[in-house]
């Protein structure tokens, strides 16, 4: 992926100063991006721009400029093929965040990331425009809802004690919990006819149980898709399918990113009066590298002041 020199200058966009390296993470991630994309167009898999991502193509034809990251939306069959076929196309400079591929993983949803550590290297910093620091997309899955309130309430109920668990003790082994949420997971195991690697990571075992019950319905059940994680404490966060049937390809930054043709009632659903810029919405510290970014400039010092 070519990017002009003048790219990387910092800038001020809509009122907001973007500075060079942010920039260069933005570019590292369009270079993980074009990735997905060839793989899933060689696959017949179907994505989509999803929350800020969305909203910046929209607003923006790229990043909001106050934004870090990339976000987008798979279905959750294809979600889930595209998971196993990365897992075998995907080079090493890639590493896959999921819990069927790193023990300590505790989120609900993919990351794909240029690496797991700050890479200096010349081949790194060359192919990934100058960023040193972990940069990633985040692959968010979309499940279909049930038309049945009560089935809903038991789901949402399960679901909720799976993740407070998790919240607790996530990371350590399921055969060390206290005796009280061991029986909690035996009762989980028996709702839902599975069985746990109880040698295994609390959070890697009970994630595997949210997929299996967030794919509970699929397309013969349902017309109405939701990303659950947000949709338990935000009920209007759901879309009919066929908001997703037609797609374009938009301007985001130099390359194309598929919007759905019912953006405006998407956008609407997630943020309201979305053409109205409100900085400092993100859920998460920015930027996104500054503590490795931090940690590159003690080593550095470190590192000058041995010699």
């Amino acid at each position: 992926m070519y990017f002009d020199d003048k790219y990387f200058k910092t800038e001020e966009i809509d009122g907001f100063v973007v500075d060079s390296m942010m920039k260069r993470a933005w570019a590292a991630e369009m270079e993980i991006m074009q990735e997905i994309d060839r793989i899933c167009k060689e696959n017949d898999l179907q994505y989509y721009a999803a929350w800020g991502t969305l909203l910046g193509t929209i607003r923006h034809k790229g990043f909001i400029p106050w934004d870090d990251d990339i976000d987008i939306w798979m279905k959750r069959k294809d979600y889930n093929r595209f998971i196993e076929i990365i897992k075998k196309e995907l080079d090493s400079t890639f590493c896959i965040c999921h819990y069927s591929t790193l023990e300590q993983w505790d989120q609900y949803f993919l990351r794909i990331t240029n690496g797991r550590e700050i890479n200096t290297n010349e081949e790194h910093l060359k192919r990934f425009h100058g960023f040193p620091f972990v940069a990633g997309v985040d692959v968010f899955p979309l499940d279909y809802i049930s038309d049945d309130e009560e089935e809903m309430e038991i789901q949402k109920e399960l679901i909720k004690i799976i993740y407070q668990i998790i919240k607790v003790s996530g990371k350590g082994r399921v055969c060390d919990e206290p005796e009280e949420n061991q029986k909690v997971i035996k009762q989980i195991e028996e709702l839902c006819n599975i069985h746990l690697n109880w040698e295994g990571c609390v959070a890697n075992e009970l994630l595997k149980v949210c997929d299996t019950l967030y794919s509970l319905y699929n397309e013969n059940d349902s017309h109405t898709l939701t990303e659950y994680y947000y949709f338990y404490e935000n009920p209007q966060i759901q879309f009919p399918e066929e908001y997703f049937v037609q797609i374009t390809e938009m301007d985001f930054e130099i390359m194309k990113m598929p919007v759905m043709k019912n953006y405006d009632e998407v956008l609407t659903i997630l943020f309201g009066d979305y053409m109205t810029p409100v900085w400092g919405t993100q859920e998460h510290d920015y930027p996104f590298y500054k503590k490795q970014q931090e940690l590159l400039e003690a080593y550095l010092k470190t590192n000058e002041s041995d010699h």
